[in-house]
């Protein structure tokens, strides 16, 4: 019969390890190292994640291609304009529209300057022709006394003997007495009259002669005037224009 087995051959023993080997530990009984290995991993994953981090910095600042603003258009076209461009733009737009809307002043015109007058020469007097003056009768000159208005206009030749020459006359006028001739005798020239030589040869051209005085007259009539007279009331005379004048005696 055979034996029954020992307590030894219950549990039969491990199987012998290999020569030189120490026998296995059970996992159970290395659990430190285990827990040692995780926390090394840990770390090393939790360096390599803080350089890779860093690392996307890095490669954007040394990697100009890669950066956002080199892609996009140039500063120079696509910048906003800058606040002080801005400003003066504004203020020309504001300064355009107040100056529209701003009324138009009416101009105010310029004086012109009156042109100066050209001076002119007055014409130098043209001597009278004795030919185109008509020599009187005794008669004719008595129908002119008459009625002086009558014969304007007609140039005639006369002598006077001046009676008045002063200056209650004037250096234009004279008075004296009128005859068809030239008479020998002061108190043969018996016609009253008034000589103006203002509008005729001038009255420079009296300057030379006075009071007392015979002259030869080439005359035109031009009309009647009354004057008062020194002893009282008045007389009616012929007006003699003087367009030539010399004296006789």
């Amino acid at each position: 019969m055979d034996a029954f087995p020992t307590q030894h051959q219950q549990h039969p023993a491990a199987p012998a390890s290999p020569a030189g080997q120490k026998p296995r530990k059970p996992w159970y009984k290395r659990w430190w190292a285990i827990a040692l290995g995780v926390v090394l991993a840990i770390g090393v994953i939790a360096n390599l994640g803080g350089n890779g981090q860093d690392s996307p910095t890095a490669t954007a600042e040394t990697t100009p291609a890669s950066s956002p603003s080199s892609s996009s258009a140039s500063p120079s076209t696509s910048a906003p304009a800058s606040p002080s461009t801005s400003a003066s733009a504004t203020a020309v737009q504001a300064a355009e529209v107040e100056e529209s809307e701003s009324p138009t002043s009416t101009p105010t015109p310029t004086p012109s300057e009156e042109p100066e007058p050209t001076p002119t020469e007055e014409p130098e007097p043209v001597e009278a022709d004795p030919s185109d003056y008509e020599k009187l009768t005794a008669r004719d000159l008595a129908l002119i006394t008459k009625d002086p208005d009558a014969h304007m206009g007609r140039q005639v030749q006369v002598y006077a003997h001046i009676t008045q020459f002063d200056a209650a006359t004037g250096d234009c006028i004279f008075r004296g007495n009128a005859s068809q001739a030239n008479m020998a005798d002061t108190w043969d020239y018996e016609h009253n009259s008034m000589f103006m030589a203002e509008t005729g040869i001038g009255c420079e051209a009296l300057s030379d002669f006075v009071g007392d005085d015979q002259v030869h007259v080439l005359a035109t009539v031009l009309m009647s005037m009354s004057y008062d007279t020194q002893i009282g009331g008045s007389t009616t005379v012929p007006v003699y224009q003087i367009d030539g004048i010399e004296l006789v005696q």
